[in-house]
């Protein structure tokens, strides 16, 4: 919920009848006033769409002919967080709560909630999810670019309700009685409901009907449930490894549950204490698309041959296809495109192990779920198909991407000047590229 600075009717009563006099009904009075919060469901998560195209070349030299065309793609992506009401049969004027959930306090809803009646939340969340494809596709093409294949995808969607306090002030003149809503949050902005008739009495009958649905929150230890020792804290992070005994915990249900994972190990003769432990997830992968399907390494790079390849096991040609996708969250989203797409295509053939004992690893907390990363596998194969390659182009039309087996690997990286660098592949990406606070210095 969102606190209610304005608690003094007075000041409502006030702020709604000075508006009603600045709207040209001087002889307007007050003669009741309600506290009532208001239900809206939040949807918060990343939009990413891959746009494959192709737009006309610039140069001077062209006239009044048509330019030639040349294929491009385009990572389009931005932070998704959108509020629709929670609530129905009720005409309040109020279609989002714009950006005060990003820029406001929120707390937790008490059961008391300072006495306010609340408005029954009514719209069910699978119609809000019915919605939320529809409303994440507001990334606008360049248009420059005509668009021959578009690939979308929606990660990491969090839904939750928030409740938001106002005041309704019903008003009478000579002309009739008014209704004025007063924001109780976000200062004294007040407005006209359009529709008055029977607002109110769904209010007062908010008393009688049933609560909403408050879930308890709960308290989970924040330490090891196998060696007792404290967890390291990554403010993001849903995946905690603990540095005494090795072992790996998520959150489930309110209960810790251990996850299974693997760590690669650093080259001969380099050190376990110098690298940072980053985890990605890894799945075994097939695409499938107008009758076509692609099980191994050898038929993904005949149609989607690397542009600057890395070292790979030559063995690994014949093998199945892994994506690799970072579980950690980046600043920038082409960051994580970059490393889950070259590391995909340098398909890694060290044999994964696990940490010495006596080691306290540094490593980074994943902030990036199974579903989430499931959700990036046609994602990361648009960032593996070069423009101009029309066949490969033409396979994402319409493709699907299977993601099986999923494990949670630590790859080592070592600090190389400004970058992080996986000794293996030498693939590196900038230090500043991390999102999330680190312990011991991992990220400044």
């Amino acid at each position: 919920m969102m606190p209610a600075p304005m608690v003094e009717a007075s000041r409502a009563s006030a702020r709604a009848v000075d508006f009603l006099r600045k709207s040209g009904r001087r002889n307007a009075r007050a003669v009741e006033t309600v506290l009532f919060h208001v239900p809206f469901w939040r949807i918060q998560g990343f939009a990413f769409r891959w746009v494959f195209g192709q737009r006309p070349m610039t140069s001077e030299g062209w006239t009044s002919a048509p330019p030639p065309m040349e294929r491009v793609k385009e990572l389009l992506y931005r932070t998704f967080d959108h509020t629709v009401p929670g609530f129905s049969g009720v005409d309040l004027g109020l279609p989002s709560m714009g950006v005060r959930p990003q820029v406001l306090e929120l707390q937790p809803l008490g059961r008391s909630h300072g006495g306010s009646t609340l408005l029954p939340l009514d719209v069910p969340l699978d119609q809000v999810k019915a919605a939320t494809q529809e409303l994440s596709r507001d990334l606008p093409v360049p248009e420059e670019i005509r668009p021959e294949v578009v690939i979308h995808r929606l990660v990491g969607v969090k839904f939750s309700v928030i409740y938001v306090p106002f005041w309704h002030v019903q008003c009478r003149d000579q002309g009739g009685t008014h209704a004025v809503l007063v924001d109780a949050a976000g200062g004294d902005v007040a407005r006209s409901i359009p529709h008055a008739v029977g607002v109110l009495p769904q209010l007062l009958a908010g008393h009688r009907g049933p609560p909403s649905p408050v879930t308890e929150i709960r308290f989970l230890p924040f330490r090891c449930p196998n060696c007792g020792w404290g967890f390291p804290f990554h403010r993001l992070s849903f995946l905690h490894l603990c540095r005494t005994c090795h072992r790996l915990w998520s959150e489930r249900r309110g209960e810790w549950c251990e996850i299974p994972y693997a760590v690669v190990p650093p080259p001969q003769g380099r050190p376990w204490d110098g690298p940072v432990w980053i985890p990605f997830w890894r799945f075994r992968a097939a695409v499938e698309s107008q009758g076509t399907r692609l099980d191994t390494v050898a038929e993904l790079r005949r149609v989607a041959p690397p542009i600057h390849p890395l070292p790979a096991d030559p063995k690994a040609g014949g093998g199945p296809i892994h994506f690799y996708i970072p579980a950690v969250r980046l600043r920038n989203p082409k960051t994580l495109h970059n490393l889950a797409s070259r590391l995909t295509f340098a398909q890694p053939g060290m044999a994964p192990g696990a940490f010495p004992q006596g080691l306290s690893p540094r490593s980074l907390g994943g902030s990036l779920s199974q579903a989430d990363a499931s959700e990036l596998g046609p994602m990361i194969l648009g960032a593996l198909i070069p423009p101009m390659n029309r066949r490969a182009v033409e396979l994402l039309n319409g493709c699907r991407v299977e993601l099986s087996e999923p494990m949670i690997i630590y790859f080592p990286f070592e600090q190389a000047n400004l970058y992080w660098e996986e000794p293996w592949t030498r693939l590196a990406f900038q230090r500043s590229a991390l999102s999330e606070e680190s312990l011991d210095g991992v990220s400044e």
